[in-house]
């Protein structure tokens, strides 16, 4: 390219458009007064070639390419200058490098006389309208002394051609140009070195001398075309790729990338196997690469790589951290993208994180989120975190005490005390059936609020004994568990109490009596009788056996005369039947609410029937009908399954108008259990079926028989 001043005259001869330069040569490297110079020494690994013009055909003498192939790896050819001058050995060439497996170059000599697109739509037609793959991209030959122009001109002019080419070939070309040029006649500009592959001419020894700021060469043409090459008949210019023959191979795009089978084939036409780092070669539209084999091939994605390892995809490459480092399981469970989730929430990382509060190891409260995460909640100063089965609650210090003391088929009795509020009635929960709070376990909430001699010394309150009653549809001659757990006063888990669970084993007797058809459901319903608690399981034959009465009543009716007697009375038909006690009130799931006024003279002049029994049962045949077993005329009720000190209790306990305007006081919530429905069946009877005050109190109980243990504490 630029010649010394001997080679200039014989290049003159054959090239009417060369001429020798008067300017500085590569051999004295000027740089400029405004810019410093660093030195660009070649790297370990170099490649040679050479480059050449027509001037290497002296008197059209051919060029032995086997020669030029066994000592030089590529050779880039000059192929047009200006808009006028084409080389007409170019294309032979070019094709004879190739064939010798030589990679090609084609470059252009810029003239800053001419239009700088021109020159290029004059390179593209000379080298066939586009750059190969697998040959250099294309060359500008920066040097031009002979035309006149400001250095801000001959940039304006390269750019033009650097971008057309560029925009056609699809690839940035090289420029060619030294530091005795780039200089004083470029003005040094500023964002093409280490933007376009730079081509540095410098005759020198030692290491080519670049503007500072240069972030490196591409190739340097360490001498001019006084170097000898076997096989060509004249000197030519030759140059040093600085990189390895694979780094080469890529800025020529000698290889297309593409998969073999777990194998890539790169750009450098080397190969490497992605199975031996755990990836898979992908070849689709964001090119070819190595996709770890937990990744989608495209996209994002956060994927478990063990119970430890979180790696988050990103179209295929992968990053990773250590959950365990923060104490915490890589989670997928229910289906969830990978999410570090902690040894607080999930007890491994297959278990399916769900919303909840825990208790940690130092006594602290904190909250997980549904995907494991955790976060604080601290209890108050004055409670501590408790673990309840559905997780933790702040609750006090002492946990629910007390005793299921017996068990029979007449009732449960036992006394319940929270220690943070001695004197405060607590609720107990009762469970019967399949374990406390199973599925399919029927339950019901009494309070603790009998009063009991034998606890006032034992534990220093009188007032925390509980009765409760039995569910009529486990009366089947099979065992059943009936768990007993104080409710805790300040908001903590549910305690068992001592000898709970016991068993429960009853044989269902129909009581002597009537059998009274209830009609509809709708009366069923306003009745509220309880499948689980009021149905008693019987044959046809045992209910065939019982005599039949007159329908039970459409709904109940309750009145009180308006003279200030004490009496409740059920009107059922033309009669009046007295509801004895608070024990059959609260059985019956009778509301105060619902009870009336009836001017007295009407109550009386009702027949008296007789009392209601201590509780509803009803019975259900196998054609669907269900009767009320009701007391007969002249049948003592006491006899009824759970009447009278049989259930355990020490004395029936007479109604009492106290207050009885307040509804909540007697009201009962539903069995939401009927017809055979799992789940936890609910019957909040405590409100009303533990306050049966008696006179005197009760002592401790065991079984039906008075007993003169002391309390279990």
């Amino acid at each position: 390219m630029a010649h010394s001043p001997l080679a200039a005259i014989f290049a003159c001869v054959l090239l009417a458009s060369c001429s020798a330069p008067s300017q500085p040569s590569p051999d004295s490297e000027p740089i400029s007064s405004t810019s410093q110079a660093v030195e660009a020494c070649p790297p370990a690994n170099t490649v040679l070639g050479i480059d050449i013009s027509a001037y290497q055909h002296p008197n059209g003498a051919a060029i032995d390419w086997g020669q030029v192939a066994a000592s030089r790896r590529f050779v880039i050819i000059k192929a047009s200058e200006g808009t006028g001058y084409t080389n007409s050995y170019y294309a032979d060439d070019a094709n004879q490098a190739r064939a010798h497996g030589m990679i090609v170059g084609a470059y252009h000599f810029l003239l800053f006389n001419h239009d700088g697109a021109a020159q290029a739509d004059k390179f593209l037609a000379s080298v066939g309208g586009n750059i190969a793959s697998g040959d250099l991209p294309a060359m500008l030959d920066v040097e031009d002394v002979n035309h006149s122009a400001t250095p801000g001109q001959r940039v304006a002019i390269m750019q033009a051609w650097l971008d057309r080419v560029e925009q056609v070939t699809g690839r940035k070309p090289m420029i060619y140009s030294g530091s005795w040029y780039w200089g004083p006649y470029m003005g040094n500009p500023s964002g093409y070195a280490g933007v376009y592959p730079m081509v540095w001419a410098a005759y020198v020894n030692g290491c080519p001398k670049v503007p500072d700021g240069f972030p490196g060469l591409t190739m340097w043409q360490y001498l001019g075309d006084e170097g000898s090459t076997p096989g060509i008949p004249a000197a030519c210019d030759q140059d040093m790729f600085y990189g390895s023959e694979s780094e080469l191979l890529a800025l020529a795009q000698a290889c297309k990338p593409h998969c073999e089978g777990s194998v890539i084939a790169g750009a450098d036409c080397g190969k490497g196997d992605c199975a031996a780092y755990g990836s898979k070669c992908v070849d689709d539209n964001l090119g070819v690469r190595c996709a770890f084999y937990a990744c989608p091939d495209q996209g994002t994605a956060d994927v478990c790589l063990d119970d430890k390892i979180l790696g988050h995809c990103d179209n295929g490459a992968i990053s990773t951290g250590d959950c365990s480092a923060f104490g915490a399981y890589c989670s997928t469970a229910g289906n969830t993208p990978g999410h570090c989730a902690s040894v607080f929430c999930v007890a491994s990382a297959t278990e399916v994180p769900k919303e909840h509060d825990t208790c940690l190891p130092d006594g602290k409260r904190v909250h997980c989120d549904a995907n494991g995460g955790i976060s604080a909640a601290d209890c108050p100063a004055d409670k501590i975190c408790l673990q309840g089965p559905n997780g933790a609650v702040c609750g006090g210090k002492n946990p629910p005490q007390g005793w299921l003391d017996s068990v029979s088929c007449e009732g449960a009795i036992g006394w319940a005390q929270d220690a943070d509020e001695k004197e405060k009635p607590i609720s107990v929960r009762m469970s019967y059936g399949e374990g406390s709070g199973g599925a399919g376990a029927i339950g019901l909430v009494v309070t603790a609020d009998l009063d009991r001699a034998d606890l006032c010394k034992a534990i220093g309150s009188c007032k925390h004994g509980f009765e409760a009653l039995l569910p009529l549809s486990l009366f089947d001659g099979s065992s059943h568990a009936t768990h007993a757990s104080g409710v805790d006063s300040q908001g903590g888990p549910d305690a068992e109490l001592s000898s709970s669970p016991a068993t429960m084993k009853c044989k269902a007797v129909i009581p002597a009596g009537i059998r009274r058809h209830v009609k509809n459901p709708d009366s069923y319903a306003s009745w509220g009788f309880s499948d689980a608690f009021d149905r008693l399981p019987s044959t046809d034959i045992e209910i065939n056996a019982v005599q039949a009465g007159p329908d039970a009543p459409d709904a109940p009716v309750l009145v009180k005369a308006n003279d200030g007697s004490p009496e409740v009375w059920l009107i059922d038909g033309t009669s009046r039947r007295h509801v004895p006690d608070m024990q059959a009130f609260t059985a019956w799931r009778f509301s105060w609410g619902k009870v009336g006024s009836m001017a007295s003279s009407k109550v009386a002049a009702l027949s008296l029937g007789p009392d209601l029994p201590p509780r509803p049962v009803i019975v259900q045949a196998k054609s669907g009908a269900v009767y009320l077993i009701d007391v007969a005329i002249g049948q003592d009720p006491g006899s009824w399954p759970g009447a009278g000190s049989e259930r355990g209790w020490s004395a029936r306990k007479p109604i009492s108008f106290a207050g009885s305007s307040d509804d909540s006081s007697c009201s009962v919530a539903a069995d939401v259990g009927a017809h055979g429905s799992r789940g936890w069946l609910l019957l909040v009877l405590g409100a009303v079926v533990a306050r049966r005050r008696t006179t005197p109190a009760a002592p401790h109980r065991s079984g039906n028989r008075r007993s003169g243990k002391r309390p279990r504490t």
